[in-house]
Protein backbone atom coordinates (compact mmCIF):
# COMPACT_ATOMS: atom_id res chain seq x y z
CA UNK A 1 0.00 0.00 0.00
CA UNK A 2 1.44 3.56 -1.11
CA UNK A 3 1.90 6.40 1.73
CA UNK A 4 -0.11 8.16 0.08
CA UNK A 5 -3.17 5.93 0.26
CA UNK A 6 -1.98 4.44 3.87
CA UNK A 7 -2.06 8.30 5.32
CA UNK A 8 -6.24 9.84 5.52
CA UNK A 9 -5.21 13.87 6.67
CA UNK A 10 -7.70 16.06 7.46
CA UNK A 11 -8.61 17.75 3.79
CA UNK A 12 -9.32 13.94 2.87
CA UNK A 13 -11.32 13.25 5.82
CA UNK A 14 -13.48 16.53 5.51
CA UNK A 15 -14.05 15.81 1.82
CA UNK A 16 -14.89 12.65 1.81
CA UNK A 17 -17.01 12.69 5.47
CA UNK A 18 -20.51 13.79 5.91
CA UNK A 19 -22.39 13.97 8.93
CA UNK A 20 -25.74 12.05 7.52
CA UNK A 21 -23.36 9.07 6.88
CA UNK A 22 -21.21 9.20 10.15
CA UNK A 23 -24.50 9.67 12.68
CA UNK A 24 -26.22 6.62 10.84
CA UNK A 25 -22.61 4.59 11.10
CA UNK A 26 -22.48 5.50 14.90
CA UNK A 27 -25.93 4.76 15.27
CA UNK A 28 -25.28 1.40 13.89
CA UNK A 29 -21.93 0.96 16.10
CA UNK A 30 -23.74 1.47 19.64
CA UNK A 31 -25.95 -1.18 18.68
CA UNK A 32 -22.59 -3.52 18.17
CA UNK A 33 -20.65 -5.88 20.44
CA UNK A 34 -18.55 -3.26 22.83
CA UNK A 35 -15.46 -2.85 21.65
CA UNK A 36 -12.70 -3.71 24.46
CA UNK A 37 -10.95 0.01 25.47
CA UNK A 38 -8.04 0.10 27.42
CA UNK A 39 -6.82 4.02 28.69
CA UNK A 40 -3.21 5.33 29.48
CA UNK A 41 -3.45 8.54 30.86
CA UNK A 42 0.20 10.81 31.05
CA UNK A 43 0.53 14.51 32.86
CA UNK A 44 3.31 16.54 32.92
CA UNK A 45 3.72 19.64 35.15
CA UNK A 46 4.22 22.92 32.90
CA UNK A 47 5.26 26.35 33.97
CA UNK A 48 1.87 27.83 34.01
CA UNK A 49 -1.09 24.57 33.25
CA UNK A 50 -0.49 20.62 33.00
CA UNK A 51 -0.14 19.02 29.44
CA UNK A 52 -1.75 15.64 29.01
CA UNK A 53 -1.20 12.78 26.83
CA UNK A 54 -4.19 10.49 26.24
CA UNK A 55 -3.76 7.23 24.29
CA UNK A 56 -6.87 5.15 24.05
CA UNK A 57 -7.02 1.67 22.78
CA UNK A 58 -9.76 -0.11 21.03
CA UNK A 59 -10.21 -3.80 20.24
CA UNK A 60 -13.08 -5.23 18.04
CA UNK A 61 -12.46 -8.90 17.95
CA UNK A 62 -12.34 -9.95 14.13
CA UNK A 63 -13.30 -6.28 13.23
CA UNK A 64 -10.64 -4.11 13.99
CA UNK A 65 -8.20 -2.35 16.30
CA UNK A 66 -7.67 0.79 16.60
CA UNK A 67 -5.24 3.15 18.57
CA UNK A 68 -5.59 7.17 19.26
CA UNK A 69 -2.67 9.37 20.75
CA UNK A 70 -4.13 12.87 21.93
CA UNK A 71 -1.74 15.73 23.28
CA UNK A 72 -3.90 18.27 25.06
CA UNK A 73 -0.89 21.71 25.76
CA UNK A 74 -2.96 24.43 26.91
CA UNK A 75 -0.17 26.74 26.93
CA UNK A 76 -0.12 26.69 22.76
CA UNK A 77 -2.45 29.19 22.53
CA UNK A 78 0.14 31.68 23.59
CA UNK A 79 1.60 30.71 20.45
CA UNK A 80 -1.53 30.15 18.12
CA UNK A 81 -1.17 26.97 17.76
CA UNK A 82 -4.31 24.89 19.09
CA UNK A 83 -4.25 22.88 22.50
CA UNK A 84 -5.28 19.44 21.06
CA UNK A 85 -3.46 17.60 18.50
CA UNK A 86 -4.30 13.65 18.07
CA UNK A 87 -3.20 10.72 15.88
CA UNK A 88 -5.20 7.37 15.14
CA UNK A 89 -3.57 4.52 14.00
CA UNK A 90 -6.21 1.38 12.15
CA UNK A 91 -4.91 -2.50 12.22
CA UNK A 92 -6.96 -5.04 10.62
CA UNK A 93 -8.36 -7.26 13.33
CA UNK A 94 -7.66 -10.14 11.92
CA UNK A 95 -3.99 -10.09 11.15
CA UNK A 96 -3.00 -6.92 13.07
CA UNK A 97 -1.45 -5.04 9.84
CA UNK A 98 -1.60 -1.67 10.45
CA UNK A 99 -4.38 -0.47 7.53
CA UNK A 100 -4.24 3.26 8.10
CA UNK A 101 -3.11 6.41 9.33
CA UNK A 102 -5.82 8.66 10.29
CA UNK A 103 -5.55 12.27 11.57
CA UNK A 104 -6.90 12.12 14.74
CA UNK A 105 -7.46 16.17 15.45
CA UNK A 106 -9.88 15.76 12.55
CA UNK A 107 -11.19 12.68 13.81
CA UNK A 108 -11.88 14.12 16.79
CA UNK A 109 -13.54 17.04 15.93
CA UNK A 110 -15.93 14.66 13.73
CA UNK A 111 -16.65 11.84 15.71
CA UNK A 112 -17.60 14.06 18.90
CA UNK A 113 -19.73 16.35 16.74
CA UNK A 114 -21.77 13.62 15.45
CA UNK A 115 -22.24 11.23 18.72
CA UNK A 116 -23.86 15.26 20.40
CA UNK A 117 -25.92 15.04 17.44
CA UNK A 118 -27.04 11.10 17.37
CA UNK A 119 -27.98 12.13 21.15
CA UNK A 120 -29.91 15.18 19.50
CA UNK A 121 -31.84 13.22 17.36
CA UNK A 122 -32.94 10.51 19.56
CA UNK A 123 -33.80 13.58 22.54
CA UNK A 124 -34.42 16.63 21.25
CA UNK A 125 -37.47 17.87 19.81
CA UNK A 126 -37.95 17.82 15.96
CA UNK A 127 -39.58 21.61 16.09
CA UNK A 128 -36.73 22.79 18.01
CA UNK A 129 -35.76 25.95 16.05
CA UNK A 130 -33.47 27.87 18.63
CA UNK A 131 -29.77 26.70 18.78
CA UNK A 132 -27.37 27.73 21.54
CA UNK A 133 -23.74 26.75 21.06
CA UNK A 134 -21.58 27.52 23.93
CA UNK A 135 -17.42 27.81 23.26
CA UNK A 136 -15.52 29.07 20.59
CA UNK A 137 -13.01 26.22 20.03
CA UNK A 138 -11.96 24.36 16.72
CA UNK A 139 -14.86 21.85 17.28
CA UNK A 140 -17.44 24.53 18.13
CA UNK A 141 -18.52 24.78 13.98
CA UNK A 142 -18.28 21.82 13.75
CA UNK A 143 -21.15 20.80 16.35
CA UNK A 144 -23.54 23.57 15.27
CA UNK A 145 -22.82 21.98 11.49
CA UNK A 146 -23.91 18.49 12.79
CA UNK A 147 -26.76 19.35 15.11
CA UNK A 148 -28.29 21.44 11.56
CA UNK A 149 -28.09 18.13 10.01
CA UNK A 150 -30.40 16.07 12.39
CA UNK A 151 -32.80 19.17 12.98
CA UNK A 152 -32.98 21.25 10.38
CA UNK A 153 -35.89 23.39 11.40
CA UNK A 154 -33.68 25.62 13.81
CA UNK A 155 -33.65 28.97 12.15
CA UNK A 156 -31.45 30.63 15.10
CA UNK A 157 -27.92 29.97 15.76
CA UNK A 158 -26.87 31.74 19.48
CA UNK A 159 -23.00 32.06 19.85
CA UNK A 160 -21.76 32.63 23.42
CA UNK A 161 -17.79 32.23 24.60
CA UNK A 162 -16.34 34.00 27.72
CA UNK A 163 -13.97 36.08 25.77
CA UNK A 164 -16.16 37.34 23.07
CA UNK A 165 -13.10 37.93 20.45
CA UNK A 166 -12.65 34.72 20.01
CA UNK A 167 -16.10 34.50 18.79
CA UNK A 168 -14.81 36.25 15.41
CA UNK A 169 -13.06 32.41 13.85
CA UNK A 170 -16.06 30.60 14.56
CA UNK A 171 -18.25 33.48 13.19
CA UNK A 172 -16.34 33.61 10.34
CA UNK A 173 -16.33 29.80 9.65
CA UNK A 174 -20.25 29.29 10.07
CA UNK A 175 -20.81 32.30 7.71
CA UNK A 176 -18.57 30.12 5.22
CA UNK A 177 -21.03 27.48 5.63
CA UNK A 178 -23.74 29.34 4.74
CA UNK A 179 -25.22 29.89 8.79
CA UNK A 180 -26.67 33.14 10.18
CA UNK A 181 -25.42 33.30 13.50
CA UNK A 182 -25.94 36.10 16.48
CA UNK A 183 -23.68 36.68 19.14
CA UNK A 184 -24.70 37.40 22.78
CA UNK A 185 -23.49 38.41 25.62
CA UNK A 186 -26.18 37.46 28.09
CA UNK A 187 -25.27 34.06 28.88
CA UNK A 188 -28.62 32.68 30.89
CA UNK A 189 -30.74 34.93 28.25
CA UNK A 190 -29.46 32.88 25.94
CA UNK A 191 -30.31 29.73 28.10
CA UNK A 192 -33.80 30.67 28.19
CA UNK A 193 -34.47 31.03 24.42
CA UNK A 194 -32.90 27.33 23.50
CA UNK A 195 -34.32 24.44 22.57
CA UNK A 196 -31.30 22.47 22.16
CA UNK A 197 -27.51 23.40 24.13
CA UNK A 198 -24.74 22.45 22.66
CA UNK A 199 -21.52 23.31 25.19
CA UNK A 200 -18.00 22.47 24.61
CA UNK A 201 -15.53 24.22 26.82
CA UNK A 202 -12.82 23.28 28.70
CA UNK A 203 -14.10 25.66 32.24
CA UNK A 204 -14.43 24.25 35.50
CA UNK A 205 -17.37 26.81 36.67
CA UNK A 206 -20.85 26.49 36.17
CA UNK A 207 -22.25 28.03 33.05
CA UNK A 208 -25.75 26.50 32.41
CA UNK A 209 -28.33 27.09 35.27
CA UNK A 210 -31.10 24.90 35.28
CA UNK A 211 -33.84 28.06 36.50
CA UNK A 212 -32.84 29.29 32.88
CA UNK A 213 -33.68 26.33 30.87
CA UNK A 214 -36.62 25.84 29.16
CA UNK A 215 -39.04 22.36 29.46
CA UNK A 216 -37.92 20.58 26.64
CA UNK A 217 -34.56 21.56 26.18
CA UNK A 218 -32.13 19.32 25.17
CA UNK A 219 -28.64 19.90 26.55
CA UNK A 220 -25.70 18.58 25.09
CA UNK A 221 -22.10 18.88 27.14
Amino acid sequence: MSTESFHLDADQIYKHINFAGLINALALMHREPPADLRDLLLEQQGETEKNYCLIRAAWQKGSGLGVKIASVFPDNKAIDLPAIHAAYVLFDGKTGVPTRSIDGTALTYLKTAADSALGSRLLSREDSETLLMIGAGPIASALVDAHLHVRPNLKRILLWNRTEARLKGICQRLHDLGYKVEIITDLNAGVAQADVISSATASCNSLIFGEYVRPGCHVDL
